[in-house]
């Protein structure tokens, strides 16, 4: 039962496609596909017994299918507990079976159990590594109950909306098991957005409830019906199972609706919590951002602050190195003078001793002329302080110009020395100008990088508005899709009952066909049979056009007419109502129309938005890397300046320890080295400082780093989050894909709905047009039939009493002259007998003298009845005579002789009633004849308002026959399209099987099949009976030779009116059979042949002879009539 909603969730797909189901352990599973519409289950492995409509096959993990031939590979049973190597032979199997379009489905438990091999991410990571996506849904059991309305069955009623309240629970539940739904290639954005925007949800039955199988009614065929019945049933019964599929898919269709929609509302709980999540991180990451811009930018201040403290400690400090050497190339030339003038001092001394020394050569030789030897001695005295005081300015010059030759020296390297500081200060400035410059660079850059934060930051806020806006979008899309669904549900009923109805109207044409065409044939039969009646009626028409009932006949026949002009002005009226109706619906479904397309603009308008939603994300996520490919530049120019600085100390040092060694050459310069000491005393304060600006470059360096991987991965899950987003994307551009196709099968259906619709209203008017006018025909025909049936018995019952009539009044002629005669006789006998009986009262009844066979029955029980009263009247007669006259003693001869008296007036008494009888019988004969001839005259008048009425139906029955000729184009036309309408039909259930809706169709109704079979069953009688067809609307080719009797000319009444209209017509538009029924016909009488003879102008028979004259006379009046 676990493994069903599996089947459940994949049976969306599985409609008109062939699936591959392998190794299952239950047939409830591929049964499902089944019933969903799969065009073909094939079963590989498992140990199942056969499934009808499926084929079986063994081997897995080879699968014995050919390369791209099937549509989706289910294993959802098995593939836990497959082993390795077998289940990626089964993957490869199914990537090589599958089209381009294909699915792959694999269902695992989870926790996995003792005997699965295969958990969660294992899943996805086999699956990940054949196809090119993998989705994955998890199966979650849920407890709950459900609060649904109570309505009333209605078929147009709408189920109620499926809503999901989730306020009673604490936590969402475990999934238990996942279904992982790989696609060979790129699915549409449609089916990933129902994939990942709907939730399924498959309620289930309680444990102890059992599962109640649709009751199937099992339809029998009657063998002795005939083929049309057993088809019909077949396709009663056929019919009924498609129905109850339809039901059932029905029912699957609104399940697939309910989890649609909880997938949904998971999806947007789903995308609003990811998009709380990716905003939260968005923020964090913006504020991290932020921070780390912030520290950086403090950092890079500091830096700067640091390198211009720097930049001008090291001015300070070449200035100070530049008055250094100012001042030693000062004190260089100051000695320099200082000596130059010592030795002009040493040379003007050694002059001055060389003039005192020629001054005391001089004296000396003076002296020696003088004092040569006091002289001499102190000129030697005074020579040898001379010579010391030369030799010791010998040596001070000596050590003045070793002094000078250092000094000079000395100038030398630091005069190079100056040049190396100067130059090396030159290069310092050029490259402090240079970093000048490159701070400069830093700092626009970084107001740059400000101003492109700044606005990141704004085009962060509009696309979290446009994220708002996107989701509102969203919102609107969904309900958008689930009223399109709705309507698309609607449409779907409403095709489905407009199905019904075209195959309802089908058999309705195909009767309406039948029955056209058998009331075409009785139309036929009933012309020619009125045409046989006309004939009669003309014939008879000659002796009753004269009726003086005629004109109120045409006056009813004018009433009539108008009655019938009515009927056709209120049917126009009709006709136009239903056209009015019919336009009325063309302008609805235009505007159906209209709505579908505004729903397609806007749904076109919803896909752009979404598009650039996701380009608005793509522009944001590449200035993202542009901004961390522009902070890993920044990061390496922060590293040059760093080696900068290094090239910088040692520049430094190695200057340091020239100085030094400058120092330590030179004497002199012991102040130098002093200064040289501070200066390198605050070198090793500013390398201390170096030092510490390192160690806190390098805390900034590993900051940055650690930014930088705070960055990545705030990149990283960026990127996750825009591969969400793009799924989220796919997602909704394949749903926009699936409504852009559900909007496009929902236009093609109201079109093609619009198309039947129209068709059927067509239909319909047409087959009510064709019923009315059928009923219309049928009832007149019916009228026609039964007058013409009592006409013909009413003339035959007239010609047979006119045919009585003028034998009795033959034989009653002669009979009347003698009764006449023998009534004078019994007049006279009776006057005798009157005196006689005054006589002689006493008379014995005896027999009659009349010979009772000679009259007819009605005549002897009269004579009966009159025998009786004569012999009750001759008895009491006899009484009252007895009781007037006293009876003598009778006496041999007086009794023989009264009784012969007594024979004799009873036989003039019974002769005087027999005589009165047979008068009051010829008088109710006359009377008879009399009113035979008014009903004769009233029927003839009847006759020829019935001709003129027959006139007008037969102009009607012509018009009508227009009609139904037109009716029949109409009708063949309607057939035509109602055949295209039904090609169109079976295209439009293809493709509703193919969207896994089903085929369309209902059983028809009992009374078109009935009237159908009888339609059949009056054909094939007709055709059993004639064996000949019964219309041929071509003119004949033999005109016929009119019927005996029949008149040759127009009858016409008093008024000088047509009696016949259609007789002046030229020629007839049908032709007629002889029908079984003439054969019956009785022959005109010799009157009607006459007077048939004398209306074509011809010699007649000369007419009967009038009965001779006599005396009626009536019992209860004196009025005599000759």
């Amino acid at each position: 039962m676990q493994h069903l909603p599996a089947y459940v969730a994949l049976e969306r797909w599985a409609a008109t496609r062939r699936v591959v189901v392998v190794a299952p352990t239950d047939p409830e599973g591929p049964r499902r596909l089944l019933r969903a519409g799969a065009r073909g289950v094939i079963v590989v492995g498992g140990e199942l017994p056969s499934i009808p409509g499926t084929e079986r096959y063994a081997g897995v993990p080879t699968l014995p299918v050919g390369d791209a031939t099937v549509d989706m590979v289910l294993c959802v049973e098995a593939y836990a507990a497959l082993p390795t190597d077998e289940r990626r032979e089964l993957l490869r199997e199914a990537y090589r079976a599958l089209r381009p379009g294909g699915l792959f489905a694999a269902w695992i438990r989870h926790p996995p159990g003792p005997d699965d091999v295969v958990d969660f991410w294992m899943l996805e990571e086999e699956l990940g590594s054949i196809f090119e996506r993998t989705y994955m849904m998890a199966q979650m059991p849920w407890r709950g109950f459900s609060l649904a309305p109570v309505l009333d069955n209605e078929p147009d009623a709408s189920p109620p909306a499926l809503t999901l309240d989730e306020g009673l629970l604490d936590d969402a539940p475990e999934a238990s098991h996942y279904l992982a739904v790989a696609f060979r290639q790129r699915p549409p954005a449609k089916l990933v957005e129902r994939l990942t925007a709907e939730c399924l949800l498959v309620p289930l039955p309680e444990p102890d409830e059992q599962e109640r199988s649709p009751t199937k009614e099992v339809v029998k065929a009657d063998a002795q019906e005939v083929p049309l019945r057993d088809e019909l049933s077949r396709a009663r019964a056929r019919a009924k199972e498609l129905g109850e599929e339809l039901a059932s898919r029905d029912d699957a269709l609104g399940k697939a609706k309910a989890r649609a929609e909880a997938l949904e509302r998971d999806l947007s709980k789903r995308i609003a919590s990811l998009e709380a999540e990716a905003e939260a991180k968005a923020q964090q990451l913006e504020q991290g951002l932020a921070r780390r811009l912030e520290v950086a930018r403090s950092e890079l201040e500091a830096e700067r602050k640091r390198a211009l403290a720097l930049e001008v400690d090291l001015g300070r400090r070449v200035e100070a190195l530049q008055g250094e050497v100012t001042r030693a190339r000062e004190q260089a030339k100051v000695l320099d003078a200082g000596l130059e003038h010592r030795v002009e001092e040493l040379r003007q001394q050694a002059q001055q001793a060389q003039a005192r020394a020629k001054e005391l050569e001089s004296a000396l030789a003076r002296s020696e002329e003088e004092d040569l030897h006091g002289q001499l001695d102190q000129l030697r005295r005074q020579l040898d302080k001379a010579q010391a005081a030369y030799e010791e300015a010998e040596a001070e010059r000596g050590e003045l110009e070793e002094q000078l030759r250092i000094k000079a020296t000395d100038l030398t390297v630091l005069t190079a020395t100056v040049k190396d500081l100067e130059q090396s200060l030159v290069r310092m400035s050029e490259r402090v100008e240079a970093r000048a410059r490159e701070l400069e660079t830093q700092a626009n850059a970084r107001a740059e990088l400000q101003q492109r934060y700044d606005a990141l930051a704004e085009e962060r806020d509009q696309l979290i508005h446009q994220i708002e806006v996107a989701i509102a979008e969203r919102e609107g899309t969904r309900q958008l899709s689930s009223r399109v669904e709705a309507e698309l549900e609607q449409l779907r009923r409403r095709h489905g009952e407009q199905g019904e109805q075209l195959a309802t109207k089908s058999q309705e044409a195909s009767r309406l066909a039948g029955e056209l065409q058998a009331l075409r044939e009785r139309l036929q039969h009933q012309e020619a049979m009125l045409d046989q009646s006309r004939s009669r009626a003309e014939e008879l028409s000659a002796t009753a056009a004269k009726g003086h009932e005629q004109g109120r006949m045409l006056a009813e026949v004018a009433r009539d007419r108008d009655q019938l002009r009515e009927q056709l002005s209120r049917r126009a009226a009709e006709i136009d109502k239903l056209e009015e109706r019919l336009w009325e619906a063309r302008e609805e479904v235009q505007k159906e129309r209209l709505d579908g397309v505004r729903l397609s603009g806007e749904l076109e308008r919803l896909r752009e938005q979404a598009e650039r939603a996701r380009e608005a994300e793509l522009a944001r996520n590449r200035e993202l890397e542009q901004l961390a490919g522009e902070l890993r530049r920044l990061e390496v120019e922060r590293a040059e300046a760093q080696g900068l600085l290094h090239s910088r100390d040692e520049e430094i040092n190695r200057l340091r320890r020239d100085l030094e060694a400058m120092s330590s050459e030179s004497a002199d310069l012991a102040g130098l080295r002093s200064d040289l000491q501070a200066r390198s005393r605050e070198l090793a304060s500013l390398g201390e400082a170096l030092e510490q600006a390192r160690a806190r470059e390098q805390d900034a360096i590993a900051l940055a780093r650690r930014r930088e991987q705070q960055l990545s991965d705030a990149g990283t899950e960026l990127e996750q989050l825009r591969r969400t987003a793009e799924q989220n994307s796919q997602l909704s551009a394949s749903l926009s894909n699936e409504l852009d196709v559900r909007s496009l099968e929902a236009e093609q259906l109201a079109a093609s709905v619009a198309d039947l619709q129209r068709q059927l209203e067509e239909t319909r008017s047409e087959r009510r047009k064709a019923e009315s006018a059928a009923e219309q025909i049928q009832r007149r025909l019916e009228v026609e039939a039964s007058e013409q049936e009592s006409l013909r018995r009413r003339l035959r019952a007239r010609e047979q009493e006119l045919e009585d009539l003028v034998t009795a009044n033959e034989s009653s002629g002669v009979e009347l002259y003698k009764l006449r005669r023998e009534l004078e006789v019994a007049a006279q006998a009776n006057e005798e007998l009157e005196q006689a009986l005054r006589l002689h009262p006493e008379v014995e009844e005896g027999p009659t003298l009349l010979q009772e066979q000679q009259w007819p029955e009605e005549a002897i029980a009269e004579i009966r009845r009159l025998k009786r009263m004569l012999a009750e009247r001759t008895r009491q007669h006899a009484e009252q005579l007895a009781r007037i006259e006293p009876r003598p003693e009778p006496t041999g001869s007086a009794d023989v002789e009264r009784r012969r008296q007594r024979l004799l007036e009873l036989e003039v008494t019974v002769r005087a009633e027999e005589q009165e009888h047979l008068l009051a019988m010829l008088e109710g004969a006359e009377q008879r004849i009399w009113e035979m001839t008014d009903a004769a005259d009233r029927n003839a008048a009847r006759l020829a308002a019935s001709l003129a009425q027959l006139e007008k139906h037969k102009e009607q029955i012509d018009e009508l026959h227009d009609e139904v000729e037109v009716g029949r184009k109409l009708l063949a036309a309607a057939q035509a399209r109602a055949l295209e309408q039904e090609r169109l039909l079976a295209s439009e259930r293809h493709k509703l099987a193919r969207a896994g809706i089903g085929p369309d169709g209902l059983p028809p109704s009992g009374r078109g099949n009935d009237t159908g079979q009888e339609v059949e069953d009056l054909f094939a009688e007709l055709e059993m009976g004639s064996k000949k067809p019964m219309v041929n609307l071509e003119p004949p080719a033999v005109s016929r030779p009119p019927e005996r009797g029949a008149p040759a000319k127009t009858v016409s009444d008093r008024s000088g009116s047509r009696a016949s209209p259609a007789a002046g017509r030229s020629g007839s538009r049908m032709v007629i059979e002889a029908i079984e029924e003439d054969i019956d016909w009785p022959e005109p009488p010799a009157e009607l042949e006459e007077v048939g003879l004398q209306g074509k102008g011809g010699s007649g028979v000369a007419k009967l002879p009038p009965p001779p004259p006599m005396t009626l006379v009536r019992g209860r009046t004196d009025e005599s009539q000759d």
